[in-house]
């Protein structure tokens, strides 16, 4: 990657982490749903922000974030089971494009730097995010499917849920019930572990031979 893509993939990386980190710790008291709209907005647009680093055009972006930040605003204003599964769907399609893209611009990458190491990290992120808003759905659709106490705080006890299979951490309160949800989970901590051992473990080997390079 270049420094273009460097400056663009940090805004990327900085509002996964937030994300992440934020949404247990803000989901309490009645003005959660606005943090939860913005927090969204703020990774989508950072995410289209990336895009345009890693050569989208503008229509192909505009294509991707207008549809997810309708639909986001839209289910904050009118809350409805429709407009909730619309919402992660769409939101995990945009996590999925970002995350190829990614990938892909990481497949060439013939040297190892910053923007290489945000970009790997930042998919690894957007994996855990894109199996968050599957179990979302599936939850919703079949309350029940993973058993444990989401009954106060669905979305961050899921996200929880999906970054502990991811990482194959494992949560001792929670397990998979339903045929489907053990499956999303095999299927996540299978892609978790996949990842790790080519993707990181190509950047390591990479890093290994520029070191091991003489400087002319």
């Amino acid at each position: 990657m270049n420094p273009a893509a460097e400056h663009h993939l940090a805004p990327l990386f900085f509002a996964l982490l937030g994300v992440c980190f934020l949404y247990g710790a803000l989901n309490v008291g009645v003005q959660w749903d606005l943090w939860d709209g913005v927090l969204m907005t703020a990774l989508v647009g950072a995410g289209g922000y990336t895009l345009r680093g890693l050569g989208a055009g503008p229509r192909q972006v505009a294509a991707l974030v207008l549809p997810v930040l309708l639909v986001v605003w839209g289910e904050e204003a009118v809350a409805s089971p429709g407009l909730f599964i619309a919402r992660h769907v769409a939101a995990a399609i945009f996590e999925l494009v970002l995350a190829a893209r990614l990938l892909a611009a990481a497949s060439r990458a013939s040297r190892v730097d910053m923007g290489l190491v945000l970009g790997t990290a930042s998919t690894y992120l957007l994996i855990g995010l894109i199996s968050t808003h599957a179990f979302l759905v599936l939850n919703l659709v079949d309350p029940g499917c993973v058993r444990g106490n989401l009954t106060h705080d669905p979305m961050a006890t899921l996200t929880f849920y999906s970054f502990s299979a991811l990482t194959t951490l494992g949560a001792d309160d929670l397990s998979p019930v339903s045929p489907l949800a053990r499956s999303l989970s095999v299927g996540e901590a299978l892609c978790g572990n996949l990842f790790l051992a080519i993707v990181v473990a190509r950047v390591v080997s990479m890093h290994v031979a520029d070191r091991g390079t003489p400087v002319n």
